[in-house]
C-alpha cells in the first residue's frame, strides 16, 4: 500500500499524520535529553558548550521554555494545546475560540480538525454548537499535559514553592491559566496549616524570576478550604499538588459551562 506524504502510516484503519505529531516526537526527544543531562551535571553546573546556561535551572528555563514555538510553526495549534492541555475539563466551542484567540474561524476550525482525526480532541453537539474538550484518555494526554505545564513554567513554580513550607496539604491553580489561557500571572489556591508565608513569600519571588511570570496566590486553612473550592467550577481549578494527607475531597455540583 502507497502512503501519502501527509499519512505516514496506519494506526489500525487510522492514518497517522506525522507532519502533526512530528514537534511532538522532537520535544519528547529532547525531554529525554533534557533528563539524561540532569543526571549527568547532578552538582547544577551545565558545561559551557551548552550556551548561555551555566546551571541546570537556568538550562531547563533558557532550551525548554520557547520550545513549543521553536517546534510549530502555528500560533493557533499552541493556543489551542494550552487552552484544553493543561486543564482536561475545559470545553470550548468555535465561536468561542474565535473571540477569545482573535483569529478567522477558518485557521482555528482546520486545527481543531486535525486535532479531533488525532484523537486528542473530543467533540459533542449542544444545539448548533459543537463542543470540543481534552481526550484525557488518550494515551499521549498526560505527556502534552506535561509540555504544556513545562512550557508556561508552572511546574517549576510547584516545585520552588511546595517543600519546608509547613503542614502543605494542596495546591490549585485558578485564573486564566485554568482556563487554558496564557497569562503573565500564575495564580495559586494553597492549602494547608501553619504554612511559612515569609518562607512562601520568599520562594515566591525565586520562582517568578525562574519563570518569568508573577505568581500570585492565597492561603486557604484547611477547613475553610473545601467550601472555597467548591464555588469553583471544575474549568476554573487545577489541582497541581495534593500530600498523602490532603482530606480536601471536591464534589462539584457547580455546573460547568463554555
Amino acid at each position: 500500500m502507497a502512503l501519502g506524504p501527509s499519512s505516514g502510516g496506519l494506526v489500525g484503519n487510522k492514518a497517522i499524520n506525522f507532519s502533526f505529531w512530528a514537534p511532538f516526537l522532537s520535544y519528547f526527544l529532547f525531554a529525554e535529553k533534557e533528563s539524561t543531562i540532569k543526571l549527568k551535571y547532578k552538582d547544577d553546573k551545565i558545561p559551557s558548550k551548552f550556551g548561555k546556561a551555566k546551571t541546570l535551572s537556568n538550562f531547563v528555563t533558557h532550551y525548554s521554555e520557547p520550545m513549543l514555538n521553536s517546534l510549530i510553526t502555528s500560533q493557533t495549534r499552541i493556543k489551542l494545546l494550552k487552552k484544553f492541555f493543561l486543564n482536561s475539563n475545559t470545553r470550548a466551542h468555535l465561536r468561542g475560540l474565535e473571540s477569545e484567540f482573535g483569529e478567522s474561524s477558518n485557521g482555528i476550525r482546520l486545527e481543531l480538525n486535525r486535532f479531533e482525526d488525532a484523537g486528542l480532541l473530543t467533540s459533542l453537539r449542544d444545539g448548533n454548537k459543537k463542543i470540543y474538550q481534552a481526550n484525557s484518555d488518550h494515551p499521549l494526554y498526560k505527556d502534552i499535559h506535561s509540555i504544556i505545564l513545562k512550557e508556561t513554567g508552572i511546574d517549576r513554580v510547584i516545585e520552588k514553592v511546595i517543600h519546608r513550607l509547613g503542614n502543605l496539604l494542596s495546591v490549585y491553580l485558578v485564573g486564566d491559566f485554568a482556563h487554558g489561557k496564557d497569562s503573565p500571572v500564575i495564580e495559586l489556591i494553597i492549602v494547608g496549616g501553619d504554612i511559612d508565608k515569609d518562607y512562601l513569600a520568599k520562594k515566591v519571588v525565586q520562582a517568578e524570576e525562574l519563570v518569568g511570570r508573577k505568581v500570585s496566590y492565597t492561603v486557604l486553612a484547611p477547613g475553610d478550604a473545601e467550601s472555597h473550592l467548591l464555588k469553583l467550577k471544575p474549568s476554573e481549578l487545577l489541582p497541581l499538588w495534593n500530600s498523602e494527607d490532603s482530606k480536601v475531597v471536591l464534589h462539584h455540583s457547580v455546573p460547568d459551562g463554555t
